[in-house]
This record gives structure tokens, C-alpha cells and sequence, in this order.
């Protein structure tokens, strides 16, 4: 790759407040499959993710009016984003339908190996984000945390959790390629624009 292009995914130093932040936002993330597992108790999984797709767009387009945030995009962006968008319904619909069948903490544990695919999907299309024996030992931690979890001490979630589970894994890949996707978007988008049309 050529300087400027690996410059385009140069990272940025991270403050204290947005480091605080975003741990609050993972322990958040915790109760992603309960809150999920909790409403397919009145909803379908393909409506649960419409309300919350609508929901979402309400409020980031007021936080776009009150802050004067540009939203809309040239003709020439609509293309990619519809593209993005529809890989972000699809790994939405599939975490809804895949956590109805099976368990909410084999939900989140499927769901949560993103980071994994985005450090392998990454490491072929993103300049400076090789993986290295760190990030290797890292993965690997993970992989065996998520196996020890998986076993769950025995118990077998009602319904037809192998369908669940092998369901929440693609919408964890998925999630993996929308982060790696919108990596590329941010270069000549803002966060707002992206969140947007996603």
C-alpha cells in the first residue's frame, strides 16, 4: 500500500473520556442478548429489528437537526451505502431470529466473536493493521474463552440452539465486515452520515 493510503487508516490516539466511554459502552454490550431474548418474548425477530432500526434513525436524524449535522449524501455515495446498509439488516435480522433460538449468553458470546473476524478480515484489506503475535495470542485467549462458555456447563438451551448459535456466528462475521466496511466509508464520510444510511 502506498503511504497515503495507509495514512487514509492512520489511528488516532485515544483521550481518557472516550476510553471511559467506550467501556461503558461494552458493559452495556453485556446486555445486548437478555434485552433481545426479552423482547422476541412480544415481537417477531424481523419487526423487533425494524422498531429498532426506526428508533435509531429518529434519533440520530434530531441529534443531526440540533447539532447541524449533514446527513444526506451526493449520488456518487449512495451505491456503497446501500450496499453497507444491507449487510447491516441482514447480520441485524439474523442476531434477532439466530438469539430466538437459543440462549441470551450464547447470543452475546457468539456475537461477541466480531472482533476476531474484523482482526482477520482486516490483516488482508486494511493498510498497518497486520496481525502479529500479540493480536495472534489475543485471538487465540479469546477462541478459548468463547469455547469455555460454549460448553455452558452442561445445559441445553430450549428450542433448537445448534440453528441459534450457528445463525448468531454469522451475525457476529457480519458485524466483523460492517466494522471493516465502515473503516473504508469514514474516509470520505463523516460517523454521523455512515450511522445514517447504515
Amino acid at each position: 500500500a502506498s503511504p497515503a493510503s495507509s495514512n487514509a487508516f492512520a489511528d488516532q490516539e485515544m483521550e481518557l473520556r472516550p476510553v471511559l466511554l467506550t467501556l461503558f459502552l461494552c458493559a452495556l454490550w453485556g446486555g445486548l442478548g437478555p434485552s433481545i431474548k426479552l423482547s422476541l418474548q412480544g415481537m417477531p425477530p424481523v419487526a423487533l429489528a425494524g422498531w429498532r432500526f426506526l428508533t435509531g434513525l429518529l434519533c440520530l436524524l434530531f441529534w443531526c437537526r440540533v447539532n447541524r449535522l449533514t446527513w444526506w449524501l451526493p449520488k456518487k455515495h449512495h451505491k456503497a451505502l446501500v450496499g453497507f446498509a444491507l449487510i447491516f439488516v441482514t447480520q441485524i435480522s439474523l442476531l434477532n431470529l439466530g438469539t430466538s433460538l437459543t440462549s441470551s449468553n450464547h447470543s452475546v458470546v457468539f456475537l461477541s466473536t466480531n472482533p476476531v473476524f474484523v482482526a482477520l478480515i482486516a490483516h488482508f484489506l486494511i493498510p498497518n493493521d497486520r496481525l502479529h503475535s500479540w493480536k495472534v495470542g489475543g485471538l487465540l485467549l479469546a477462541f478459548v474463552g468463547i469455547c469455555v462458555i460454549f460448553l455452558d456447563g452442561g445445559h441445553v438451551p430450549a428450542g433448537n440452539p445448534l440453528v441459534g448459535d450457528l445463525l448468531v456466528l454469522s451475525s457476529g462475521f457480519l458485524l466483523g465486515v460492517i466494522q471493516v466496511y465502515s473503516k473504508y466509508l469514514v474516509r470520505d464520510l463523516n460517523a454521523y452520515q455512515v450511522i445514517v444510511w447504515e
